[in-house]
């Protein structure tokens, strides 16, 4: 089912603009105007956004949205309403995508296929554990259940990082010694071999030679890299 974004007007001609899903024009029109809107025009955006451009939404940020969730739902509050009641509290991007979920859902789609379709993308286990919670009837249980795994999985995710941080950081720094010792120490006894009319053995000309190819390649490697830092947000910005 196509976003589309559209301008419409209320009953008083105050102007609302906004996107939401439809499977066409004429539904996008009912949707609207049971909520009020006049249709003035509209822009589907058939193809979705490319994975390598979509956003993410972080680990924190879904576990914030799920644990206010399930206090509002567990409190008897419709889920609708708990979206709109948690919206202040949300980050800024994930506020505006939340509103566009909290639309669709307004529209008449379900939670699960809000999120889904979502234009930010949220961990795969969402919308499936939505879809078992609107098909059993114990949509808090699915927000809780939800929200205790992306917990554990926000843990985790933080203690395998301070776990690789410092092997990584030792094997910079092994790395860092390697380059110092190529550039400085070893042309010096080099120089001091051709000086004294002695050449390296076999061996070690043979090591230095791979180490000059494995700088120069990690050298192509970092500016591959700096260009496409360079070129990523001019096509990002293209394809909006």
């Amino acid at each position: 089912m196509p976003h589309y974004a559209y301008r419409a007007v209320d009953d008083q001609g105050t102007m609302n603009k906004g996107e939401t899903l439809a499977a066409n024009e004429n539904e996008l029109f009912a949707k609207l105007h049971h909520q009020g809107l006049n249709l003035i025009d509209c822009q589907s955006s058939d193809k979705p956004s490319p994975f390598l451009f979509s956003k993410k939404v972080q680990l924190a940020e879904q576990v914030l949205l799920c644990r206010h969730l399930v206090m509002l739902t567990g409190a008897g509050v419709p889920v609708h309403a708990a979206l709109e009641d948690v919206l202040p509290a949300l980050p800024s991007a994930l506020r505006r995508n939340t509103a566009m979920i909290l639309q669709d859902i307004t529209g008449g789609a379900s939670l699960s296929s809000a999120f889904a379709s979502s234009r930010m993308k949220f961990d795969a286990l969402v919308p499936l554990l939505l879809s078992a919670g609107e098909k059993t009837g114990k949509i808090t249980q699915a927000l809780a259940f939800l929200y205790e795994s992306l917990s554990w999985k926000r843990e985790f995710n933080e203690k395998l990082r301070r776990a690789l941080s410092y092997p990584a950081l030792q094997m910079l720094l092994a790395g860092a010694a390697v380059v110092v010792l190529m550039m400085f120490a070893v042309p010096q006894i080099i120089q001091l071999l051709d000086m004294i009319g002695e050449r390296l053995p076999l061996a070690s000309e043979i090591i230095l030679w791979g180490m000059r190819a494995f700088g120069a390649a990690i050298a192509l490697v970092m500016i591959l890299g700096m260009a496409m830092a360079v070129m990523l947000p001019l096509i990002k910005a293209l394809h909006k």
